[in-house]
């Protein structure tokens, strides 16, 4: 056990002791709700109980139901009560918002999810970096390339004033629900103290921008705003170029969720970025069964999740043959070592998981239950390596 995963335990054993009784109720409790629909793959019916907030509760709702799902407000709850109202409700899939401490309390029971942290490397030549990116992504570089944008690097805050309230809000409104919400005003204007604006013109008009800071010499992308997505693009682009000709070596383009197929983290990826572990921003999620609706759910969002030692995949496929390659080109992106594959292949047998060597891991828990229950249902496992 390291020194952080040590005093992170110590932590929390403090958390348990007599003397926070009268804080614990405060700083563990979590508002929790029971949602309830059918999946969008074979229309099963599937209940999940989320602890969590309403923002996280309606991207839940979209990413698992074919319909909005009937959302039963609960109220609020402390950590350490969860599993009696589990024991109550009998859901197939288990959810709950956490951060590093109480990540301690979830690792035995539920698969740990980071909202992963998107970075791209630009300290490689240019040619380096366009050669990471994805066929699409170098096919609309080439494209900005030929079109009259311009960009400008602004500290002026009537820009930074304009850019929030006639592009970042009117972005904002019309995209589908997300985990973090909106950026108030207010935070706009302290990470603009700490950085600037980055805006693209065509035609003698604002059409895009990106407002960054710098946190130890790494440029954080915090606000992405545009109308259409070749302008978005073209902010990206231009931040890039931009970045290099200060010689910044790292972009940091904060959190993604930890689900595969989410348009944000597909994006991310095309261009070459690499995912990184985010212990302060955690899901946790345990499924209690492996019936057909946890099996549609697992095939519909394939996630990345954290043993404590690195990042892996996991994700379901409804046949019996695994391509190893083509797994790889689909699923592979820096930062991931490990891809794990659960399989239709009647009498299998569990595979090596990629976790720790640390047998005693509590993070080996929920991943060996998970391996059980789809053992049942005639689903084995394998282990794609990414990392050699």
């Amino acid at each position: 056990m390291n020194a952080k995963s040590l005093i992170k335990r110590i932590g929390w054993r403090l958390i348990q002791t007599r003397f926070f009784d009268k804080f614990r109720t405060t700083i563990s409790h979590t508002q929790f709700c029971l949602l309830e629909g059918k999946t969008k793959r074979t229309n099963s019916d599937l209940s999940i109980l989320v602890f969590a907030n309403e923002n996280i509760v309606n991207y839940i709702s979209n990413l698992a139901y074919s319909e909005k799902a009937q959302i039963k407000t609960c109220g609020d709850i402390t950590f350490h009560k969860i599993d009696s109202i589990v024991g109550n409700t009998k859901p197939d899939i288990v959810l709950a918002d956490i951060d590093e401490i109480f990540s301690e309390f979830f690792s035995k029971t539920s698969i740990i999810i980071p909202h992963v942290i998107s970075t791209l490397d630009i300290s490689a030549p240019w040619t380096t970096i366009y050669a990471r990116m994805k066929r699409i992504r170098r096919r609309n570089v080439r494209k900005i390339e030929k079109l009259p944008y311009t960009y400008e690097v602004t500290s002026e805050p009537d820009k930074l004033y304009y850019f929030y309230h006639k592009m970042y809000l009117p972005f904002i409104s019309k995209r589908p629900i997300k985990i973090s919400g909106f950026t108030p005003i207010a935070s706009a204007k302290e990470i603009f103290s700490k950085g600037g604006l980055l805006l693209v013109k065509s035609n003698g008009e604002y059409v895009s921008g990106i407002l960054y800071h710098l946190v130890n010499g790494t440029l954080h992308c915090t606000l992405l705003a545009y109308d259409k997505g070749i302008e978005g693009q073209a902010a990206l682009y231009f931040l890039i170029k931009w970045a290099k000709e200060k010689k910044y070596t790292k972009i940091d383009y904060g959190t993604t969720p930890p689900f595969m197929n989410d348009g944000l983290y597909l994006y991310k990826r095309s261009w070459g970025m690499k995912v990184n572990d985010n212990p302060k921003r955690m899901l946790a999620i345990r499924f209690c069964n492996f019936e057909k609706a946890v099996q549609d759910f697992l095939f519909d969002n394939p996630f990345v999740f954290t043993d404590f030692t690195g990042l892996s995949g996991l994700i379901l496929l409804d046949t019996k043959d695994v391509d190893a390659h083509s797994l790889y080109r689909k699923f592979c992106i820096p930062g991931l070592d490990n891809l794990m594959v659960f399989y239709l292949a009647k009498g299998a047998s569990a595979c090596q998981m990629p976790v720790s060597e640390d047998t005693s891991a509590p993070a080996l828990d929920a991943i060996n239950s998970l391996v059980k229950l789809a053992l049942e249902k005639n689903f084995a496992t394998h282990l794609v390596n990414f990392s050699k």
